[in-house]
């Protein structure tokens, strides 16, 4: 293996967290880069399987196509470590198309290190081409997270991997009911495409290319049936995760999922006990399926009871992966299985049976009532742990004497001369129909689409001017009201410890899409989720709620960073606003963010943030003065006007003083 490269399996921060245990620094070299699937360290994979586990073979789905990727690995490499430990990754921007990037930590609050979010142009300055960039974190959130590129689609082409922060023993509350938590058995899925995401963007945004996922992988492999120059049928591996007869382990299910398709998760003949999601510990709950969205993370456990054998562990996307029948599949294996060569019947997989019978967790635009509440258990319905953390945080978001700021967010994609996709003397909304061209419509937040700012926000926010930020409350000094699209940076400023409470409709009058949302810089409570309707306006719910027809939980509800809201209904979230910072809530398909589906929470004041690293990079827009220095600046032409003026009272004040 490449000396510069590594793959960091044997980490030595990858140990048993206990009594005895010391904190460490954990540090990673790490190189992004474009990269090939089956590329050259490959060899002759997959004609010959055994090369096809080199390290820096990529195999995905065996279909040829560009990667981006950390350390030729896909997912990238693992970070394992156990709470209290420090993380320290110095990352390498090795990109030849002179692509910035940067690495959000999700899952991680960042607690005293807002500035290592990750997030390009909202707490950093994206990291040049050929330019390293130090992460540096403590690593206080126990759980299982991800991380992934937060610039622009990277994350579709490959830049993700596994966050496992263990908890000591002594506080790990289901430690007593499994034998072993392997590194090994940390699974990552995601839908992926035959092409770069660029393409697929620009052909789906400005031409009239499909959005719809090609694969499913699991751990960055998955088979699918190609030729060979000898006409032979030949698939790339399928992963394979290891089991010995009467253990019990615990597995970490990861989806860092890019489009609509929320993954169905099976094991055949076997049963998940959820015991964690998002990193945050719950009540045991024993399902046969689950759904998992993108973002989001789920903790079971496997009881190794059955005959020693090899078992099916099946993917099945739902929503736009049903269009082309995607799914996947990976092995379960018994390590005292006599017949560790015979594998599950490949003639019994199709789309239709990659389900499995019985109850599933987390379902799919499910309303549940009696006729199906025996099948389906919506997650706000599991019930949190009640440790001293979580106890503390329900004290303060139900505390009786708390104001709650109440917002309700509204989801929809709108029939828009969108500019980012239009011109309306040219090629307007209303003229592409009429050419009977497919129409592109504009995922929104209240008719609100985000705008990047030109200046990353945390230390810089004096320095933004107040024309650009705006919120559906305050938006007539942005875009007046006659105005079709609306764009700006779609902002809700909070004090410290103030209590905020987040309804959010999907409300699906155009598409029947729902929409993962995931926020940064902390977690909320779940207070409910439910599917009304194909559809529903947020005027009804508002009406519902203020009837009382709209029910909170306050009994443990679970708590997320990541939750899905049904389309034709609502998802109810709180959390409290104690962590100072920019931070970003946003729908977590790349296709959606991208452009615009999100917002930002301010909390507290600069003052309230940790001092900014010193020699910290700078960027901006930039302005060029004539006759004078150059100088780098904030957004807009307000700006260079300033400037102008400065310098003409500065020649003014040197001509009067030269004449006296």
């Amino acid at each position: 293996m490449s000396t510069h490269i590594k793959s960091y399996k044997d980490h030595p921060c990858n140990r048993p967290c206990n009594s005895q245990t010391i904190s460490m620094i954990c540090e990673y070299d790490w190189t992004i880069e474009w990269y090939s699937v089956l590329s050259k360290a490959c060899l002759d994979c997959p004609f010959n399987m055994t090369n096809c586990n080199q390290d820096h073979c990529i195999t995905a789905n065996g279909v040829y196509r560009p990667v981006m990727v950390i350390n030729r690995m896909l997912p990238g490499p693992s970070i394992i470590a156990c709470k209290g430990d420090t993380i320290n990754i110095m990352l390498f921007n090795s990109l030849h198309m002179s692509e910035a990037t940067s690495i959000h930590w999700h899952g991680l609050s960042q607690r005293g290190s807002q500035f290592m979010d990750g997030v390009g142009m909202i707490t950093q300055c994206p990291i040049l081409s050929h330019t390293f960039f130090e992460y540096k974190f403590a690593a206080n959130d126990a759980g299982t997270h991800l991380y992934h590129a937060h610039s622009g689609l990277q994350r579709a082409d490959g830049v993700f991997g596994p966050i496992v922060i263990r908890d000591y023993d002594h506080e790990n509350v289901h430690f007593e009911k499994y034998d072993y938590d392997l590194s090994e058995h940390v699974i990552t899925v995601n839908d992926w495409l035959n092409d770069t995401s660029i393409a697929k963007f620009s052909g789906h945004h400005h031409n009239d290319g499909d959005n719809k996922p090609d694969s499913i992988l699991i751990n960055g492999k998955g088979a699918l049936r190609h030729v060979d120059y000898k006409n032979l049928s030949i698939e790339t591996p399928r992963a394979e995760f290891w089991v010995r007869s009467g253990k019990k382990y615990r597995f970490r299910l990861i989806n860092a999922g890019i489009l609509y398709c929320p993954i169905e998760f099976s094991i055949d003949y076997h049963n998940l006990t959820i015991i964690a999601s998002d990193g945050k510990p719950l009540e045991p709950y024993t399902v046969e399926s689950l759904i998992i969205y993108a973002g989001e993370r789920y903790d079971f456990i496997i009881n190794a009871f059955r005959k020693p054998s090899n078992y099916w562990i099946k993917a099945k996307g739902w929503a736009d992966c049903s269009v082309k029948k995607v799914y996947q599949t990976a092995f379960l294996k018994y390590h005292d299985s006599f017949d560790k060569d015979n594998l599950p019947d490949l003639n019994e997989l199709n789309y239709e049976n990659a389900s499995r019978n019985g109850l599933q967790l987390n379902p799919w635009n499910k309303h549940i009532n009696s006729s199906n509440r025996d099948s389906f258990t919506k997650i706000n319905e599991v019930k949190a742990i009640l440790d001293k953390e979580s106890y503390e945080f329900y004290t303060k978001i139900f505390d009786k004497n708390q104001t709650i700021k109440k917002y309700y967010l509204a989801m929809e994609f709108n029939k828009i001369n969108n500019p980012e996709f239009y011109d309306e003397k040219l090629y307007s909304l209303s003229k592409i129909q009429s050419f009977q061209r497919p129409p592109l419509y504009t995922p929104q937040i209240n008719n609100i689409s985000m705008k990047m700012p030109s200046i990353p926000l945390l230390y810089e926010w004096d320095s933004v001017p107040k024309d650009e930020i705006c919120n559906h409350i305050n938006r007539s000094h942005v875009c007046p009201v006659e105005q079709e699209y609306c764009s700006c940076i779609y902002t809700f400023e909070f004090n410290l410890g103030d209590v905020v409470e987040f309804v959010i409709v999907d409300e699906g009058f155009t598409f029947q899409s729902n929409h993962p949302m995931h926020l940064h810089g902390g977690s909320f409570a779940v207070l409910n989720i439910d599917k009304l309707n194909r559809s529903i306006s947020v005027e009804d719910i508002k009406k519902m709620d203020n009837e009382g027809k709209i029910y909170r939980s306050f009994d443990r509800p679970p708590i997320k960073d990541t939750v899905t809201v049904p389309v034709g209904g609502y998802t109810i979230i709180r959390f409290l606003a104690d962590n100072p910072g920019t931070w970003m809530f946003h729908c977590h398909l790349d296709f959606h963010s991208e452009v615009g589906m999100g917002l930002l929470i301010k909390v507290g004041q600069k003052k309230d943030l940790p001092s900014e690293p010193l020699n910290w990079p700078k960027c901006g827009n930039y302005f060029y003065i004539e006759n004078d220095k150059p100088v780098s600046v904030g957004t807009n032409s307000s700006n260079k006007i300033f400037f102008s003026l400065f310098n003409f009272v500065l020649l003014v004040f040197y001509v009067l003083i030269d004449s006296r």
